[in-house]
């Protein structure tokens, strides 16, 4: 008989899945599973999900993950992670009023200018960190007040997505900082709400969570979660963490000059910092990291892998997309002078503009279907290296190696571009589950089986390949350059309705 092996169970609620992890005390992935989730894209604008969806992929995700394993597990407890931003909004009887407004949504542009009018721009960088913008949480109940005020009057408590699986499985309404932070209503200096903005938006206090340490135990498995999941009642849940910062705890990004670039639906670069400096109106988000007194910066570009997911479905590509991408190496740099602007669903960093919209530019009669991709590819590389040009022009000191997270660390094609456009080293890491994984390694700490974040990090992960910039970087920084001056020649045009 095998001897029992302590571990546990992550999970990770994204935007296009739910997966979830059992991660051994050791570092060993003992099963994993994921469960394909709908997105409702109503218009340009306006994207939702059904909160119960989610629920019903974590219980079957959980149960498949626990089938798979063969060894005998003594189950410390279950951490959390999700999709940022996105907004449940519960009644007084803790049921679903209307489907959940995501994190790359756009249509609060009114409630945007509303905050940052009401409140002033200065004021929110110096309290949350950040100005509004669409895709944060306070828009969004300002929009539900303003277009569904029958929905607003019942609105007892809101909820990120997180949250709201741990409400389904413990009865508390609990959620962390590095979550909080992506709210616009939560103090990063302060590490709690904040009453002035709350006071002068409006908003009742009432309705927002608890907060508790990432590491905290936040509340049990319930009687009714246990038999809905398949698991142990009494179960410790974890405060967890936002999709970014605990995906940064999987790659190991958790000192200061350190890079992650994530690229999963969305595009991000983030780097820890150790104190708040703000630089004027910084387009960088300023957000609370897992670990106390650590923040992060991070942009964000929100149609990268969405953008080659659009590009096979409207070329009616039905296979897999190792696939689809495997002939793009084989095209050159620059993909025969075709440029691709990721912006999708408008974009945040650095244009903070929901108007924008994907192009092709410079398309001929000779660009195949590889050329296309290839350049699509390229597009949100140099989007997401518009990241990393602001953290340089605030003099940020920073590695010259990349942690690289999401489907695209598996991809060479990937890695070569990315590698290249950024002039930085690109390393694959032994995790590649990101956050789910991240939210099982913060369990692990919650359980005392590792002293704190850093400590597991220094036992768990590790660097597996690395991908070095080549000849092609003189060529790409070219092609950079004249992909920056694309946008502020279509802005305007952009805007015309």
């Amino acid at each position: 008989m095998k001897p029992i092996i302590s571990a546990t169970l992550g999970i990770d609620i994204g935007t296009t899945s739910v997966k979830s992890v059992l991660l051994s005390e050791d570092g060993v992935i003992l099963a994993e599973s994921e469960i394909l989730l709908d997105i409702n894209r109503i218009d340009d604008f306006s994207v939702e999900q059904n909160p119960d969806d989610w629920w019903n992929a974590t219980c079957e995700c959980v149960r498949k993950t626990m089938d798979l394993t063969d060894r005998r597990v003594n189950l410390l407890g279950i951490g959390l992670s999700g999709q940022m931003h996105s907004s449940v909004f519960l009644n007084e009887k803790n049921q679903v009023i209307r489907p959940a407004i995501l994190w790359n949504d756009i249509r609060t542009r009114a409630e945007c200018d509303f905050i940052n009018r009401q409140i002033g721009v200065d004021n929110l960088i110096k309290t949350v960190g950040n100005f509004a913008i669409e895709g944060f949480t306070a828009p969004k109940i300002l929009w539900l007040k303003n277009q569904e005020f029958d929905n607003f009057k019942k609105l007892s408590k809101i909820l990120l997505p997180k949250d709201f699986i741990r409400f389904k499985i413990t009865d508390e309404f609990v959620t962390e900082p590095s979550d909080a932070a992506g709210t616009l209503l939560f103090n990063v200096f302060e590490n709690k709400w904040s009453e002035d903005i709350l006071g002068k938006l409006d908003i009742d206090h009432s309705i927002l969570p608890s907060v508790f340490g990432s590491c905290d135990i936040t509340g049990f498995v319930s009687k009714k979660s246990s038999k809905e999941l398949g698991l142990q009642e009494g179960l410790p849940v974890f405060g967890g963490g936002g999709d970014n910062a605990s995906g940064a705890v999987a790659s190991g990004v958790i000192l200061p000059g350190q890079i992650q670039v994530s690229i999963g639906t969305s595009g991000t670069l983030l780097t820890p910092i150790n104190d708040l400096i703000f630089h004027g109106t910084s387009k960088l988000h300023h957000f609370s990291h897992v670990s106390k007194n650590l923040w992060y910066l991070m942009g964000v570009i929100l149609s990268a892998g969405e953008s080659i997911r659009w590009l096979k479905e409207i070329l009616s590509f039905s296979g897999k997309y190792d696939d689809f991408l495997r002939s793009t190496s084989e095209i050159p740099v620059g993909s025969k002078d075709l440029y691709f602007l990721p912006y999708l669903s408008g974009e945040r960093t650095p244009h903070n503009d929901s108007n924008a919209r994907g192009c092709f530019i410079g398309l001929s009669s000779q660009h195949s279907r590889d050329d296309l991709i290839r350049a699509v590819i390229e597009g949100v590389c140099y989007a997401i290296r518009d990241s990393l040009e602001l953290l340089k022009k605030d003099k940020y000191t920073l590695d010259n190696q990349i942690r690289l997270i999401g489907g695209a660390s598996n991809t060479y094609v990937w890695k070569k571009i990315l590698s290249n456009v950024m002039g930085k080293s690109v390393n694959s890491m032994n995790f590649n589950g990101g956050p789910a994984i991240g939210a099982a390694m913060i369990g692990l700490v919650g359980a005392g089986t590792f002293n704190s974040i850093t400590d597991i990090i220094s036992h768990q992960v590790n660097i597996i390949d690395t991908m070095h910039p080549d000849h092609s970087v003189d060529d790409y920084q070219e092609r950079y350059e004249k992909f920056r001056e694309l946008y502020p020649i279509l802005r305007d045009w952009f805007s015309l309705k």
